[in-house]
């Protein structure tokens, strides 16, 4: 297929004609291209982050990026942060909305994030994925409640739990329950439609405090399950992070960003979650805000090496229980919930345990594994490079050419 792409493209007279064949045949390729660790990656993605940001704040009253301009479902990691990544894919927030919950949020001290991982498990009793959520706890009373920031797959894809989960937008006064799906030729290039699990279902973003844990993800999960007192992701696992005043002001700003979408009726979301939108992604993308020497490298981790970078964070404590049926909200009202562990046994359960696990490698029938879904999904074979630097190509033109559409309106 390669081969067959590489040559189709190099066929087409300009790159409109390129975006055109991409959005017709190869739907989704860009953020495959994008997720894939190839030469001149790092170099691609300072670009794409520059234009986003050139595009996106171009204008700070009127304009709603994501309706405006047509560049949503870029993968976070094409954005600066994870607040442009929700920009770009809004349907009602605008720049304006942004500029000044970054420029107005202040906080007095720094804090501690706790990072939960969550496996869940086959009838059998094997592991066969993981998710990660995150607890932001302010040291200084004056920054508010501890609260969460969690990310998931658009529950409402799964017709069963259509009920339960429109009563959950019905309680936040959602009007507009669902992203949008990809309108321009350049986000049919970004995104499959309709989404699929081979690729990504559409993601939404949620944030509230800790004391309202009902829509953390996986209390929404158990109520996709049917039982919402069951638990499906098991809290085995637990980081404490000190964050520094910065790190807890961006985390803060993320929050804030949240529900401002929320107060103005739609849902956050960072287009589709494919392999770099994850749960782990968007806690990674937080956790390097205001750490020097820290960036897009750590933000392109595997979702497998996120919990091992975030394991090595300087001041870490670690936690891990063999067992089941324990949800976060338990372990922060007691910690002896789950006996502290070393930071290396830590990795090396999850590692050994969860990761290596068989049903975590094997693909179901109507998906690809997790494995390749959300560890593999940066691998690129060589024979694959040309092809890839021309989507690289591709994508990079239509952005260039959006900045001057805008700059000569």
């Amino acid at each position: 297929m390669n081969g067959t792409m590489a040559a189709k493209i190099r066929a087409c007279a300009n790159n409109a004609e390129k975006l055109e064949l991409l959005a017709k045949d190869y739907p989704g390729i860009g953020s495959v291209v994008l997720m894939g660790n190839t030469p001149r990656h790092e170099e691609n993605i300072g670009e794409l982050q520059r234009l986003g940001e050139m595009i996106l704040y171009h204008s700070t009253k009127g304009a709603i990026p994501g309706r405006n301009y047509g560049i949503g479902y870029i993968v976070q990691t094409g954005f600066n942060d994870v607040v442009d990544a929700i920009l770009s894919n809004s349907t009602r927030l605008k720049a304006g909305h942004v500029k000044e919950i970054k420029e107005g949020t202040f906080v007095h001290s720094g804090g501690d994030a706790y990072v939960f991982a969550q496996p869940i498990y086959t009838s059998a009793g094997a592991p066969r994925g993981c998710h990660l959520d995150t607890v932001y706890v302010p040291y200084d009373s004056r920054d508010g409640k501890p609260w969460y920031t969690t990310t998931l797959i658009d529950p409402k894809a799964r017709g069963s739990a259509k009920e339960p989960i429109t009563r959950l937008y019905e309680e936040l006064r959602l009007d507009d329950v669902s992203p949008d799906p990809p309108k321009t030729t350049f986000e049919k290039v970004m995104s499959n439609n309709p989404p699929d699990a081979k690729l990504g279902q559409y993601n939404i973003a949620f944030s509230d405090d800790l004391s309202n844990d009902s829509r953390m993800f996986e209390h929404v999960m158990s109520i996709v399950g049917g039982n919402p007192q069951k638990v499906l992701y098991h809290t085995q696992g637990v980081l404490k992070l000190p964050f520094s005043q910065e790190q807890l002001r961006q985390a803060k700003i993320v929050d804030r960003v949240i529900r401002k979408c929320h107060e103005l009726g739609c849902v956050a979301t960072l287009g589709g979650h494919c392999g770099k939108n994850s749960c782990a992604h968007c806690t990674m993308a937080i956790c390097v805000l205001g750490v020097p020497g820290l960036g897009n490298k750590e933000r392109s981790l595997p979702l497998d090496e996120i919990f091992y970078k975030l394991s090595d964070y300087p001041g870490a404590i670690a936690y891990w229980t063999d067992e089941h049926d324990i949800r976060p909200r338990q372990f922060m009202d007691n910690h002896s919930k789950i006996p502290e562990v070393s930071v290396e046994d830590f990795k090396e359960t999850l590692r050994t345990k969860v990761f290596a696990s068989p049903a975590v490698q094997s693909a179901p029938s109507d998906r690809i594994s997790f494995a390749d879904q959300y560890l593999n999904c940066g691998k690129v074979p060589e024979e694959a490079y040309e092809t890839h630097a021309l989507v690289w190509d591709v994508v990079l033109t239509s952005l260039r050419e959006k900045k001057q559409e805008l700059d000569e309106q």
